[in-house]
């Protein structure tokens, strides 16, 4: 093992090795020959990976390196006393026993260089301004790696790690890279002590705002430094509903629509929505009337998915609607006069609307231009329904609409 830096902070550099003892030393080219400080002795094992740089920022390198056992190490000069002393030290129990992956680089992009220790695994040592503590661990990694370097490897100015594996064959390798935290998920608290038997409640908050709809699926980490299980990683499906904008145009006088998007609403909401209303109505089948919602009204009913509804307005207007389309209802047609709303993107046609219900007889649309209903019976001319129009049909026996 070999490396160089400036580890005593003199202004020249070291060389630091080790000639097959359980020794590290740090040598210096003083009056033209090399004299040896030694960073540490009477380790349990040879020294294998080894490198240098400044960890801390304090302008000084760091000394970390492996042993031919699962420990490793940071050293560090102290001033005070003019020798090294152990800053840091971890056992990777359970990973391959010759810790020769060792690097140090800026991994994460901060400015900021930190330690990488490859047993099987490759564990990254960051500085966080009091003490060292393993901030990441890249677990796709596996065997025994001898080789661990960090470097720009795809040229985009940020580094990546690249790690080999000897023990299972020619080409075994991989290159890692660094994602940032994004700016839409929120973890609190980020790290903390636990005693045994001790819980604590982790808070994820996260912004779907410009997530893509449907589901998506990622892990969250956690490292620990419980030697068994130095990471756990849990799955987290996220769903993200579909959600449109539709706009609804509306006439002087009486329309009659439906709110095409899944929205929990009722009278007095939608009539706040819609400028210039003045009143709302609701076919109400059991008493063969409608209901009537003004401001101050008791009838300040549900607004439902696949119901059409008058609505009076003193002059033109848009409705902005925002919601889940909606995928289909189930509305009970009772024998008479029934109110629905076609919510579906596709239009369709009064003579499809009258042979899909089970005892059709009659299909009714506003009209809002000559103030009466456009009729549609087998013979008569067909018309158009579109998203958002209401419809009234006429049944001679009860069944359920679906929406389609």
């Amino acid at each position: 093992m070999v490396w160089s830096g400036d580890t005593d902070g003199d202004g020249k550099t070291e060389v630091v090795a080790s000639a097959g003892t359980n020794t590290v030393y740090a040598l210096n080219y003083e009056s033209g020959t090399w004299v040896p400080d030694i960073v540490a002795s009477g380790l349990s094992a040879h020294p294998y990976g080894v490198a240098c740089g400044d960890l801390d920022g304090d302008g000084i390198d760091e000394i970390g390196f492996g042993l031919r056992s699962t420990d490793a190490y940071i050293y560090k000069w102290n001033s005070s006393t003019s020798s090294y002393q152990q800053v840091w030290h971890y056992n990777y129990a359970g990973e391959d026993d010759i810790i020769e992956g060792i690097a140090i680089g800026d991994v994460d992009g901060d400015g900021q260089p930190e330690f990488l220790v490859g047993p099987t695994h490759v564990h990254v040592i960051k500085w966080n301004g009091t003490g060292y503590y393993e901030a990441y661990t890249i677990t796709d990694t596996q065997g025994m790696l001898a080789g661990v370097v960090v470097g720009d490897f795809d040229s985009d100015g940020l580094n990546e790690v690249k790690a080999c594996d000897i023990l299972s064959g020619i080409g075994k390798e991989w290159i890692e890279k660094y994602h940032p935290e994004p700016s839409w998920i929120t973890i609190t608290p980020r790290s903390g002590t636990l005693a045994p038997g001790e819980q604590e409640n982790i808070s994820i908050s996260i912004d779907t705002t410009n997530f893509t709809t449907g589901v998506t699926s990622l892990f969250l980490g956690v490292n620990t430094n419980d030697p068994d299980e130095s990471s756990v990683k849990m799955p987290l499906y996220i769903s993200v509903p579909s959600f449109v904008t539709k706009e609804i145009a509306l006439q002087t006088g009486w329309n009659f629509i439906t709110i095409p998007v899944d929205l929990k609403l009722n009278a007095s909401a939608l009539y706040s929505m819609i400028s210039g209303c003045s009143m709302i109505l609701k076919w109400n089948n059991s008493k063969n009337d409608f209901d009537v919602y003004v401001p101050g009204s008791p009838n300040n009913f549900a607004i439902e998915n696949g119901i059409g509804y008058f609505i009076s307005v003193n002059s033109n207007t848009n409705l902005s609607v925002t919601g889940m389309l909606i995928g289909n209802v189930n509305i009970l047609l009772a024998i008479g006069w029934n109110s629905l709303g076609w919510f579906n993107p596709e239009q369709t046609n009064a003579s499809n609307i009258y042979n899909s219900i089970a005892g059709c007889n009659i299909v009714l649309r506003w009209n809002n231009s000559r103030n009466d209903f456009d009729v549609y019976v087998p013979g008569a001319p067909d018309f158009v329904i579109r998203q958002g129009d209401g419809f009234f049909v006429s049944v001679n026996q009860q069944s359920q609409w679906h929406g389609s």
